[in-house]
């Protein structure tokens, strides 16, 4: 009887496990400036809490929160932030861990992350960022706080800012 219980929860463990890393691999399919609301709510499924706006929503995953924003339209001449991507495309991801790593454990590349002081000296909060690939590590203490990915050097020049110096 012992054997069985101990294989049911084994089983249970390892099921539990699997089903984190199948939505972790899900949400990791999105992509910045390619992936679409639509194609968020058929890896995800409509958002965890409703959104307040058309360009934020936010995910309750099995490791962490999951927020995502969107594009609102084209580039219009007066526009000085944003993306010339249609409304709907997702322009950044923010995931914040319930178990959060050291970023020792993460094994930068340090030629590859700028690391910049944010907030002031008191706080110990330090960002890694690679401009080239679009993804930042928050950092507190030695512990990721947020990863947050965001649209990389190869999109620059549909930065809303880029595209109307050009017309």
């Amino acid at each position: 009887m012992k054997i069985i219980k101990l294989s049911f929860f084994i089983t249970i463990f390892f099921a539990s496990t699997l089903f984190a890393n199948a939505q972790e691999a899900n949400w990791l399919q999105i992509k910045v400036m390619q992936s679409t609301r639509a194609d968020v709510e058929r890896i995800l499924g409509k958002p965890s809490k409703p959104p307040n706006n058309s360009f934020t929503a936010f995910y309750r995953l099995d490791n962490g929160n999951l927020f995502v924003i969107y594009s609102l339209r084209l580039c219009e001449s007066d526009d000085r932030g944003g993306w010339n991507v249609d409304e709907g495309v997702v322009t950044k991801l923010g995931f914040f861990p319930d178990i959060s790593p050291k970023i020792k454990s993460l094994k930068l590349d340090k030629k590859k992350y700028k690391k910049s002081l944010e907030g002031g000296d008191t706080l110990g909060i330090y960002s890694y960022k690679d401009d080239e690939a679009g993804i930042e590590y928050t950092v507190q203490n030695g512990i990721v706080e947020t990863v947050t990915y965001y649209p990389g050097r190869k999109y620059e020049h549909l930065r809303c800012s880029v595209v109307n110096q050009i017309k």
